[in-house]
């Protein structure tokens, strides 16, 4: 017979009961786990400390680029520093001696005086709402108001902090996109990562790039991360700009330029042309002629001149234009005393322009070659002022230039090339006789580079004229034990001597041909140079040289037509022979 009475449950095991408090414990600290790990972060950026701003600065881009140099607020209007404005925004602006700021549009230069809040502009008054720029401790510094009138710029400006973003390319087609669902913009590709901003559904941002799942974006001010998922399809844009470029005017030749400078080291030296040396006589194909006449002589821009007449006549006959060079070769003087000083800078552009008209000639052609870096901007600032005094008086500008190699990114070439008419790239003196070892005048790469990075540093091939030698270089190699005393020795392990004194001197094609014959050495051709190469011994020392002839000419000379440059400038009449005239109007046309 069954019992009545229930059954005992046995007590649970603690071991189970261990068991489960862990497995809850476990589970519990999973969620937590996966929800730290995988939901999206919720705390935001604070932006004066991610900025790193304090009250009245701004923090500045310029095309998406971050600008190191701050600018400031003022009475409620930004201004920039004007280096920082010359280095990433617009050149042009140059602060004069006056402590004035000038601006050359294609007829006229804008001046603004100090304190002032509006200023002439073809023809009218500009008002401002602030002065237009500022000058105090911390240098000087640009109205964002101001630059709008004059720079082909649009802006975006947001507060707290202060934020300004620049934009100058309305040619380069970018992307954009929209957001598909509320989300946040974020300083860096992960879902924990600090917002910046709030991107709600449906608003467009520019995507400036991809990093895994993310998306680069700017919006509202700030630059930060996106995932991809919450954005929609890409599409192309390209910004609008607030005003057509500035067209600046120039003067050109009907064909490609074809010109050769001739030393003048005396007045006398001008009768090469009509007397026994007749050195124009042959030179078909040649259509300007480049006189060295005008060389600056004092701080002030006045300068000497060589310049004749008859001259200009006789060139004219022949159908060739003469350019004159004015040069800041006398050691007497600082061309930054010249350039950087109204009056002077003045003095010597209306006296070079009316010292041109006197004799009839045709342009002008610029070679200072001691434009170092406190002048740059001065010297700029020179040639925008002097083509428009050239331009009125129907003078064609032009100027020389080293091959861009080192630096010397104070001299602005894409500058220069809207203003002058011609852009000469010198490219010799690749070894010149100050050079620690013997080589080639201009061998070809020198002078293919001297072309396409001045056309990289933006300079149209339309004003772009190659420098061709005419000349090369005689080196002599003479060992140590034989060196005179206090000569400077070279060590070079390719040499035969290994430690040598080194010297040379210039020559013409048809002495250097002259020096191989009298010397019975033979010449090679060097492919990689593409010229003639030719050595021999003489009195215990070892004679090289590089030479410049027809055939070495002709590899330089096709690089025009492969650029589609403007022409091409000889250095100098007088150092070629009689053979190189053909080539050039054969190849040139």
């Amino acid at each position: 017979m069954a019992s009545g009475k229930r059954r005992r449950r046995k007590p649970a095991s603690p071991v189970l009961l261990a068991a489960g408090v862990v497995g809850i414990l476990l589970l519990a600290f999973l969620v937590v786990w996966a929800w730290n790990k995988y939901s999206m972060g919720t705390d935001y950026a604070d932006l004066y400390e991610y900025y790193s701003l304090t009250d009245g600065q701004v923090d500045v881009y310029v095309d998406m680029d971050h600008v190191s140099e701050r600018g400031i607020v003022k009475d409620g209007e930004i201004y920039l520093p004007l280096e920082s404005v010359l280095k990433n925004v617009d050149s042009r602006y140059y602060y004069d001696s006056d402590s004035m700021i000038r601006y050359a549009l294609p007829e006229e230069i804008v001046k603004v005086s100090p304190g002032a809040s509006s200023f002439k502009m073809q023809g009218s008054t500009v008002s401002l709402q602030h002065p237009a720029f500022t000058v105090g401790s911390s240098g000087v510094y640009l109205s964002l108001e101001f630059m709008k009138k004059l720079s082909r710029i649009t802006c975006e400006s947001f507060e707290d902090p202060s934020r300004l973003y620049i934009f100058t390319d309305f040619a380069t087609e970018y992307t954009k996109t929209q957001s598909r669902a509320d989300t946040q913009v974020r300083i860096l590709a992960g879902i924990k990562s600090l917002i910046l901003t709030d991107l709600p559904n449906g608003a467009e941002v520019q995507v400036l790039g991809e990093e895994g799942k993310w998306k680069k974006v700017y919006y509202n001010g700030c630059i930060g991360y996106v995932q991809t998922k919450r954005l929609g399809n890409d599409a192309p844009f390209v910004r609008e700009a607030p005003f057509d470029a500035w067209e600046y005017p120039g003067i050109s030749l009907e064909g490609p330029v074809r010109l050769v400078w001739h030393q003048i080291g005396l007045v006398s030296d001008n009768e090469e042309i009509r007397g026994e040396k007749r050195l124009l006589d042959g030179t078909e194909g040649v259509n300007v002629i480049c006189p060295t006449w005008f060389s600056i002589t004092d701080g002030q821009g006045n300068f000497t001149s060589k310049a004749q007449r008859f001259y200009v006549e006789e060139a004219h006959k022949l159908g060739m234009q003469v350019w004159i060079l004015l040069d800041d070769f006398d050691p007497g003087f600082d061309l930054y005393d010249v350039l950087s000083v109204n009056e002077n800078r003045d003095n010597l552009i209306s006296k070079a322009i009316r010292a041109v008209k006197e004799v009839n000639a045709d342009g002008i052609n610029v070679d200072f070659e001691y434009v170092y870096e406190k002048t740059g901007v001065h010297f700029v600032e020179f040639l925008r002022e002097l083509s428009m005094a050239c331009h009125e008086n129907g003078l064609i500008l032009s100027v020389d230039n080293y091959v861009p190699v080192g630096g010397r990114d104070w001299v602005n070439r894409k500058e220069q090339g809207v203003f002058v008419d011609y852009y000469m790239v010198m490219s010799y003196d690749e070894h010149y006789r100050g050079s620690s070892s013997a080589g080639s005048v201009a061998s070809y790469n020198w002078s293919k580079n001297g072309i396409v990075d001045t056309l990289e540093d933006g300079v149209p091939k339309e004003k772009l004229v190659n420098g061709i030698p005419f000349y090369t270089r005689v080196w002599t190699e003479t060992p140590e034990s034989k060196a005179e005393a206090g000569a400077t020795i070279y060590a070079d392990p390719n040499s035969i001597y290994g430690r040598y004194a080194l010297s040379s001197y210039s020559a013409g094609m048809e002495e250097a041909a002259n020096l191989l014959y009298a010397n019975n050495a033979k010449k090679t051709w060097l492919e990689e140079e593409r010229q003639y190469y030719a050595q021999y011994e003489k009195n215990g020392s070892t004679v090289r040289i590089w030479l410049e002839e027809q055939n070495s000419l002709q590899e330089k000379l096709n690089l025009i037509n492969e650029y589609d440059i403007a022409g091409v400038a000889f250095w100098r009449l007088g150092y070629q022979d009689d053979t190189v005239w053909k080539v050039i109007r054969e190849t040139i046309r």
